[in-house]
């Protein structure tokens, strides 16, 4: 038999009732898989049920919804409880909502029903948990999103790689959008051991670690040594993102801002050591990651010489290490590059101010004042010092 036109098919889903959803309003609460028909298949209808429900999946996961909608119907109209289908209709009922102007809310309640449906047929199927998790997301509900797709690992245990590796996609990247590292960290590896090709990712684990490495809870010896597995192993994520796109400046960026936070760690491990050689190690191993950075810095610096931070960075450097001048020439290098590098502004007017040059440090305060953008912004704090600073006679 041909299958329907796609036009055809959006008329149908439309129209047709959809296990329990049917109606104006549809509502949530109401669907359930007991009202979908249970069918008896031959071997012939299971074979095309699996090839059309594949074929849905794999238009689906391409964002092909036309494509994917029609597969999934014909499925469904072998097996009712094609519940791989169901969820794929699903998302391209919500996907047309979406489109239309204002968007379609009823087909938004409608696509959740499918979903609800779907997850009771097969509540164990990494897709059908993939899918709903992926709804919520698009839908704005990113916290639970991440939560259906946990609990769906939990589940589905047998998942084959592919479909496991998906699920701790997501729900490693809408924890760490939520800003929950603890909770994103052990996702974001398991998904990188599965997909070490993915650059995104393991850009995501890097800046995990990175941020975990930040947030100390005390100076106590275990937390530090955390905290430098933690910072180190940033160091190692971002050097193999860099291999993987070496023309990413801000890969190479993130490499020296993990150096550099695992100097600092090594710094107070060295500061609270009781043994003189583990101080002496510690503060040995702080040098070594501030020299890499500086290193990274200079060869950032090189390749992209139209980006001003990694010469502000390299001035900072300086400046730690009490070198002004190579810091203030630094400061001077970063804002020949971009008049409005808010950080060169704002420490080049420290240092003029310490120099005794309360003129030009007034200046660059006021150009601070007018150079925030949507990246770079002062805090309250910073405005009203710069603001008393200026108010001095």
């Amino acid at each position: 038999m041909r299958a329907p036109s796609a036009s055809l098919l959006l008329l149908l889903l439309l129209a047709a009732p959809a296990g329990g959803c049917a109606g104006v309003t549809p509502r949530i609460d109401r669907a359930t898989a007991a009202d979908v028909p249970s069918v008896q298949l031959s071997p012939a209808e299971q074979a095309s049920v699996r090839t059309h429900v594949e074929r849905a999946m794999a238009a689906v996961i391409r964002r092909q919804f036309d494509e994917a909608g029609e597969a999934a119907e014909v499925a469904l109209a072998i097996d009712p409880r094609a519940a791989r289908a169901r969820a794929v209709r699903a998302l391209v009922i919500a996907q047309r909502g979406a489109v239309e102007d204002p968007p379609n809310l009823q087909a938004e309640r409608q696509a959740e029903c499918e979903l609800v449906i779907a997850g009771e047929i097969a509540p164990n199927d990494a897709f059908v948990g993939w899918v709903h998790a992926l709804f919520l997301a698009e839908a704005g509900h990113v916290s639970a999103a991440a939560e259906v797709a946990e609990a769906t690992l939990r589940r589905a245990g047998n998942a084959p790689p592919s479909e496991r590796s998906a699920l701790l996609g997501i729900a490693g990247r809408y924890r760490y959008e939520l800003g929950e590292e603890r909770l994103a960290l052990p996702l974001l590896q398991d998904y990188v051991s599965l997909r070490p090709d993915d650059v995104a990712a393991r850009f995501r684990l890097g800046y995990t670690l990175l941020r975990l490495s930040s947030h100390l809870r005390d100076e106590s010896v275990p937390v530090l040594l955390d905290a430098r597995w933690q910072s180190e192993g940033a160091v190692a994520a971002f050097t193999r993102c860099a291999e993987q796109s070496p023309g990413d400046d801000d890969v190479h960026m993130a490499i020296a801002t993990a150096r550099l936070r695992a100097a600092e760690v090594q710094q107070v491990l060295g500061r609270v050591a009781r043994d003189e050689a583990d101080r002496a190690t510690a503060r040995a191993a702080a040098d070594a990651h501030r020299q890499q950075a500086a290193a990274v810095l200079r060869a950032v610096a090189e390749r992209f010489p139209a980006n001003a931070e990694p010469v502000f960075r390299l001035a900072v450097l300086d400046q730690q290490r009490n070198d002004l001048a190579a810091a203030k020439a630094g400061y001077e290098q970063a804002l020949a590059i971009d008049a409005r590098h808010l950080g060169s502004l704002l420490n080049l007017a420290r240092l003029c101010a310490d120099a005794g040059e309360p003129e030009r440090a007034a200046t660059l305060l006021r150009e601070a004042l007018a150079s925030e953008s949507e990246t770079a912004r002062l805090t309250d704090d910073e405005k009203k010092r710069i603001q008393e600073f200026l108010r001095q006679p």
